[in-house]
C-alpha cells in the first residue's frame, strides 16, 4: 500500500511513468471504493497545496484512461441525504442569530467577503443550512461562522461548541471545519464535533463518510471513516481513539441525552449548556461518579430527580439568579453529609 500510495500522490502533481499509470489505472479499476479514496486525496492535497490552482494539479495531468474511472466512479456513487427530526431542539434560521459583517480583503482581486455568525444560546438549539446546502445542527452555547458564499477551492467554517454536520458533496472543494487546534476536512460526510473552547479535548465522531484531521501546524493527525470516534486534546496533542459507532454521541440532536457511565461532572457540563443553568459542586468527590441513563425530551427538574434517586446526590436551586442574570444556579451536595 506505501508503493501504491507513492503513485498516488506522485499522479497529483504529475510526471508518471508508463508502468506507474498503468499500476494506478489497475487500481482504480479494481475496486469503487478506490475511485473514491483517489478522489478524497486528491481534493486534501488541493486544499494543502493552494499555491496551484486546482486545473494545475487536477485531472488535466491525468492519462484519460484514468479520468475515465474517476469520472465514471463519480456518476454511479449515490448522494443520500438525510432529513433528521429535531425534536428538542428550536429551529432557527440565520437571520435569527446573531449576524456579523466582516470586510475581508483577499490579496489576489480585493474582493469583499461577507461572513456570518449563528449562535445557539445556552438553553436552545439551531439548525441551519450553509450556502451549499450543507446542514449543520447548532447544540446549546454554540456558534458557528461562515462565508455567505462558498468561493474558491474550499468551503471553511469556524465552530466553537458542537455541531453535527450533513456536508454536500463535493470532492473537488473540501468542506474544512476550523475549531483552532484541530481542522476536520471533509468531502461529503456526516459526523459530530465537540469543540467548546473552555474545555481541553476537541471530539470528532464518524457516522458515514471520511474525514482528515489536521492540527494547527498542518500535521495530519488521523483519517476517520465511518464509526470512528477520536478525542483530541488541546494540552499535549495527544489522541484517544475509540471503535464503533455509538448513537449517544449525537443523540443531543434528536432531544435524547444518553449517559453510558458518564461521570457527573461532564453531565452538569451538558446539562447547563442545554438548560442553561450553572450547577456549583459542594463536593468534589462527586465530580466522578458514574451514571448510566437516557432522557428522552425531559425537564430539568425531572432529570435532576431521576439522577438523585440513583445515587447520594441531592441538588437544591440557589435563590435568586445572581451576577448573571437569567441564569439559575443549583447546588449539587451529597445526600449523606447535608
Amino acid at each position: 500500500m506505501d508503493e501504491m500510495m507513492a503513485v498516488i500522490r506522485k499522479s497529483f502533481t504529475g510526471g508518471l511513468s508508463t508502468d506507474e499509470e498503468i499500476l494506478l489505472e489497475k487500481w482504480l479499476g479494481s475496486d469503487e471504493d478506490n475511485g473514491r479514496e483517489y478522489s478524497f486525496l486528491k481534493s486534501l492535497h488541493v486544499w494543502k497545496n493552494p499555491p496551484f490552482a486546482p486545473d494545475e494539479v487536477g485531472d488535466g495531468r491525468m492519462p484519460w484512461r484514468i479520468r475515465r474511472l474517476l469520472l465514471k466512479s463519480s456518476i454511479e456513487t449515490n448522494i443520500f441525504v438525510r432529513v433528521y427530526r429535531i425534536a428538542a431542539c428550536l429551529l432557527l434560521i440565520p437571520l435569527a442569530g446573531m449576524l456579523v459583517w466582516a470586510l475581508t480583503a483577499r490579496p489576489s482581486n480585493q474582493d469583499i467577503v461577507a461572513m456570518q455568525e449563528v449562535r445557539a444560546p445556552f438553553g436552545i438549539c439551531s439548525a441551519v443550512t450553509l450556502p451549499d446546502g450543507s446542514e449543520v445542527v447548532l447544540n446549546a452555547g454554540s456558534s458557528l461562522t461562515f462565508p455567505a458564499v462558498f468561493d474558491g477551492t474550499s468551503r471553511a467554517v469556524e465552530l466553537s461548541g458542537e455541531a453535527y454536520f450533513e456536508v454536500e458533496s463535493c470532492p473537488d472543494r473540501p468542506f474544512i471545519v476550523r475549531t483552532g487546534e484541530l481542522d476536520i476536512v471533509a468531502t461529503g460526510t456526516s459526523f459530530n464535533v465537540e469543540a467548546y473552547s473552555g474545555e481541553d479535548r476537541i471530539a470528532v465522531t464518524m457516522v458515514e463518510g471520511k474525514v482528515g484531521l489536521y492540527a494547527s501546524d498542518d500535521r495530519l493527525i488521523r483519517t476517520m471513516v465511518a464509526e470512528d470516534r477520536l478525542v483530541y486534546f488541546r494540552n499535549t496533542g495527544t489522541v484517544d481513539e475509540t471503535a464503533g459507532y455509538s448513537y449517544r454521541y449525537i443523540s443531543w440532536k434528536d432531544g435524547v441525552l444518553a449517559f453510558r457511565n458518564d461521570p457527573l461532572d461532564s453531565i452538569l457540563a451538558r446539562l447547563g449548556r442545554l438548560y442553561n443553568v450553572e450547577f456549583i459542586l459542594l463536593d468534589e468527590n462527586l465530580a466522578h461518579k458514574q451514571f448510566y441513563a437516557t432522557f428522552n425530551n425531559e425537564s430539568l427538574e425531572s432529570i435532576l430527580k431521576l439522577l438523585s434517586m440513583s445515587d447520594n446526590v441531592q441538588f437544591e436551586q440557589v435563590s435568586g439568579t445572581g451576577s448573571d442574570q437569567g441564569i439559575r444556579k443549583i447546588y449539587v451536595m451529597n445526600k449523606e453529609r447535608h
